[in-house]
């Protein structure tokens, strides 16, 4: 598959809606198409709904690549390796609350697990 060039759109000429940015791979894509993860108190989360408060970065979901630790430090520095496979197991299903909104506790980066 070839890389998108930095800057590069797929973003329909007639589409006026919100448009974001992937934080790996810079494509220009509409914001319903995309993921974004925030950065709140408690850590990074993986905000499928848009709501968390906090810095909030995309990723594209549908692209391998930008899913990858290396690109993910950009945003999550040191943490990016637990990021991206917490990451990966959401976006393959591997927990019952993939693309319902809600998040489990092991999705919070920092979350305190109950006894």
């Amino acid at each position: 598959m070839k890389r998108a060039q930095p800057g590069s759109s797929t973003v329909p000429p007639d589409y006026r809606g919100p448009v974001r940015s992937c934080l790996a791979c810079r494509t220009r894509r509409p914001q319903t198409e995309l993921l974004r993860l925030a950065r709140t108190p408690a850590g990074i989360v993986i905000d499928p709904r848009r709501l968390a408060p906090g810095r909030g970065a995309y990723v594209c979901p549908d692209r391998e690549p930008c899913r990858s630790e290396r690109q993910l430090r950009r945003f999550a520095r040191q943490t990016s390796p637990a990021l991206a496979e917490r990451l990966q197991e959401y976006l393959t299903g591997g927990s019952a609350f993939a693309g319902r909104g809600a998040l489990p506790p092991e999705f919070v980066e920092g979350a305190q697990q109950e006894d």
